[in-house]
């Protein structure tokens, strides 16, 4: 519960930091996405993970608390559900908004207030997203697709090349998929599937095929290709994410053979996340990834330690 209280406090910090912002600039988009969580110079969709998880810790503990501190519990759950709100990461609360509701029909035992409390989940972000501009923005016009024409192509005189206002008017899902495509033609137009480029030259080859198209210089260059499984494939190519792809595997059976909710909310968030960004580009992401997926695998063995140690006490 360490993790839920600090990032608790952390939220309720920058819950109060943004509303001082407001005041005192009059702008009510200082409390959204990038601008929220400027405060700690970090990206809003790997705190709105660590929001997620906590709600999922807290609730997965919740019946160990006293009545009292249960309050509490769930004081903290609806300042972080807040929080996961402004940080405006889409992937996170879609995913968040599917999980959480099973969660709560596998933990509360009680049927009427399982439906209370999973219809005003539910009711509380759709009316979120209806009447604040910024999330309605973030939901609707972030998810238009207008490039579906785009064609890569290994002949840079026959390229299509974004122009100032293209550029401006790339939505979120239209930057995913040129750089999806971009990505994946190139790959194996250079003949590089099986291996990648390698993750020290990757970055080099993108930013070279983002200048083909006028996405770079003083654009796009720098920016991975916002799909974790991608991202593999064009670094260590199709061995890697086999090896990758592997890994995760391996630990959702394990999740699942010890039926770990919280360890499969866990993984389902991060499957679900890594299709739309590339965490473990990042030093924040992989710690992130490798420290809750490898501490849940932990207690799964030190679990299995205990009981033998017990059966050999009994015997």
């Amino acid at each position: 519960m360490s993790f839920v209280y600090s990032t608790g406090l952390a939220s309720f910090l920058l819950l109060v930091y943004g509303i001082f912002r407001v005041l005192k600039t009059g702008r009510g988009d200082v409390m959204f996405f990038h601008e929220f969580t400027a405060l700690y110079d970090q990206h809003p969709v790997y705190f709105a993970i660590y929001c997620a998880m906590s709600v999922f810790i807290a609730t997965h503990y919740y019946s160990c608390f006293s009545r009292v501190s249960k309050l509490g519990v769930i004081a903290i759950n609806l300042l972080l559900g807040v929080v996961l709100l402004l940080t405006s990461s889409k992937a996170i609360l879609l995913v968040f908004a599917v999980l959480y509701p099973i969660q709560l029909a596998l933990y509360i035992k009680n049927a009427k207030m399982r439906l209370i409390s999973i219809f005003a989940l539910l009711t509380l972000g759709i009316l979120s997203v209806i009447n604040i501009p910024f999330l309605q923005e973030r939901f609707v016009e972030g998810l238009t697709l207008n490039y579906t024409s785009f064609q890569p192509t290994h002949d840079v005189g026959e390229a299509f090349v974004f122009g100032n206002d293209d550029k401006h008017n790339l939505s979120d899902l239209d930057l995913r998929y040129i750089f999806w495509r971009l990505a994946l033609f190139h790959l194996n137009d250079d003949g590089k599937l099986l291996l990648g480029y390698g993750v020290g030259d990757v970055q080099d080859h993108l930013d070279l095929y983002y200048m083909y198209y006028g996405l770079a210089p003083g654009w796009f260059e720098g920016y991975n290709v916002h799909n974790q499984y991608l991202q593999i494939l064009a670094s260590m190519g199709i061995l890697g994410l086999l090896l990758f792809c592997f890994y995760l595997w391996k630990s959702v059976t394990v999740a699942n053979r010890n039926k770990s909710f919280l360890h499969l909310a866990f993984l389902g968030t991060m499957l679900f996340a890594f299709c739309f960004e590339s965490y473990l580009s990042r030093n924040k992401g992989i710690v992130l990834f490798v420290f809750f997926n490898t501490l849940l695998i932990k207690d799964y063995y030190l679990n299995e330690i205990r009981d033998h140690r017990n059966q050999g006490d009994t015997k």
